[in-house]
């Protein structure tokens, strides 16, 4: 079941949120059966037509009938997009993530608690349009990720970089 809600004013401000409920029986392994709940939402704010302010918020929860099958995941993410001279435009955010397991894996004497942390960077040539659909992009990004489970090294840090092409569409 889902159940959606979409609102904008004339300010420049829009919400959205949206709430997912499920249940299910797996008749192969009974044991994975269960209930999920989902929910997010996003709150975006216009600036003076030159990009936007955004916070994102999930949480995602899961009953399973074995309970190192369940778990609790939460999110946020702050974005900041803006367009400048020239035809370029920034997009920057920070994130956090959390994971949480309902009870230790077999063969795992902790259960799995875990969280990541970072940022991306990226800078698109809007007024560049190749093939009369995409523009040229370069991204930066790099974040953190812990586990209570470091015998298969969960715990390391990604950096990255991209240079691309992305659809407009």
């Amino acid at each position: 079941m889902w159940v959606t809600y979409l609102g904008q004013n004339s300010r420049g401000f829009s919400f959205s949120a949206n709430l997912f409920l499920a249940h299910a029986d797996n008749h192969v392994d009974v044991q994975q059966g269960g209930t999920q709940y989902d929910a997010d939402v996003t709150m975006r704010k216009s600036v003076k037509g030159n990009g936007f302010y955004a916070i994102d918020l999930a949480l995602e929860h899961r009953d399973a009938v074995r309970r190192d099958y369940s778990y609790s995941q939460a999110s946020f993410r702050l974005s900041r997009q803006v367009d400048l001279r020239g035809g370029y435009s920034v997009n920057a955010s920070v994130y956090g993530e959390w994971f949480l397991q309902g009870a230790p894996t077999p063969g795992f004497a902790v259960r799995r608690v875990g969280h990541e942390y970072g940022f991306a960077v990226s800078v698109e040539k809007t007024n560049k349009i190749l093939l009369n659909r995409y523009i040229p992009y370069v991204s930066f990004r790099a974040s953190r990720h812990n586990s209570s489970i470091s015998a298969f090294a969960f715990a390391f840090r990604d950096i990255g970089m991209q240079v691309g092409v992305q659809s407009l569409f």
